[in-house]
């Protein structure tokens, strides 16, 4: 038997439960995962999937980018936000 390393990790709570879910319905554990990466790694000598944002992630990092220095208003009805919106003055370019 091949002597075994322990790996220790700090991982969001919420995506722990929810990536164990899904590998429970694949019959897998975070182990056998982690080594079938491993394993891909050193036979591969790179990362085995593109490690970038997905299409919708990048348009929403713009869209937060854009409207980072908006500034904020409140109003106190839904008739005062209609006619904010309305008038041009308000307008983005």
């Amino acid at each position: 038997m091949t002597d075994k390393k322990r790996l220790q990790i700090k991982i969001d709570e919420q995506l722990n439960e929810d990536v164990n879910a899904i590998l429970d319905d694949l019959g897998m554990t975070p182990t056998s995962v982690i080594t079938a990466l491993y394993k891909r790694i050193r036979a591969s000598g790179s990362i085995p999937f593109d490690l970038k944002l997905t299409e919708r992630e990048m348009l929403n990092h713009q869209f937060l980018q854009v409207t980072e220095n908006i500034p904020e208003k409140q109003f106190v009805s839904q008739e005062e936000m209609n006619a904010w919106l309305l008038d041009d003055d308000h307008k983005l370019s």
